[in-house]
């Protein structure tokens, strides 16, 4: 490992994740880039994720687990695992999810050019096999984020300098990462959009966007508590968000 190399923290949130555990860790062992720490959470597991956890720890220096002391959801996991970082550069990656093993590499080449956030494509990969390539729009700002969310956890990398006092919002059990991205792209700006595919979202039929009731009341949510606009136009943006939402995969 070579320590002039910016540290890269990568983030990872875990409940009930032996399924993926194997297949996660290995995405991120064999990272082209090694100077990586990461930093994972164990939301009080009750399968065997905990134990499988500690012991790539045990073997991995670069490994860090945490627990939480009571089920909390991934937003309080990553909210813990921001306390924690070291890093340069930060980036999250899902239990579930996969990284290509040159993902670090090209994301941080275009922050060390100057960017401040960069975000990459990735694929989509449904219970039924089907798969989707998602490519993030070339412009991404705070205007552009409004309507949509276009800085997805799973392929956002972010200069630590722009995070602040960011953190996930805890009451979301959906869109928890929204009201996050939203200040992290007021705080710089614009995000640089690498039209490269660089990762795997497994979608899988018990997602927590499945409940569109809960999903709506959760985007007003981000708008009328953590934009503080208020209640009508909350519902507009929610109502044009959702429209865009229905064209995104």
């Amino acid at each position: 490992m070579n320590k002039n190399k910016h540290l890269v923290s990568i983030i990872t949130p875990c409940f009930n994740g032996t399924k993926y555990i194997e297949s996660t860790s290995s995405s991120v062992l064999n990272q082209t880039y090694d100077n990586w720490e990461w930093i994972i959470v164990d939301d009080c597991s009750s399968d065997d994720s905990l134990e499988m956890l500690n012991k790539l720890s045990n073997d991995n220096k670069n490994i860090k687990v945490y627990k939480m002391s009571q089920n909390s959801g991934s937003a309080a996991c990553r909210n813990l695992a921001l306390s924690h970082v070291n890093g340069d550069y930060i980036t999250f990656l899902d239990i579930d999810d996969l990284i290509d093993p040159n993902y670090i590499e090209e994301q941080i080449k275009i922050l060390e050019q100057g960017e401040k956030v960069v975000v990459s494509g990735y694929r989509v990969v449904y219970d039924n096999g089907k798969q989707l390539d998602y490519y993030p729009p070339k412009i991404i700002n705070l205007k552009s984020m409004l309507r949509s969310d276009t800085m997805p956890c799973l392929t956002t990398m972010i200069d630590r300098s722009v995070i602040g006092d960011a953190l996930f919002a805890e009451d979301l059990r959906s869109v928890e990462d929204y009201p996050f991205m939203l200040s992290i792209i007021k705080n710089a700006g614009h995000a640089y959009s690498n039209q490269r595919l660089l990762a795997t979202y497994r979608r899988n039929s018990n997602s927590k966007t499945k409940d569109k009731t809960k999903l709506i009341k959760n985007f007003y949510l981000v708008y009328r508590k953590y934009c503080k606009y208020n209640p009508i136009k909350s519902v507009l943006y929610v109502i044009r968000y959702m429209f865009i939402r229905v064209f995104k995969y």
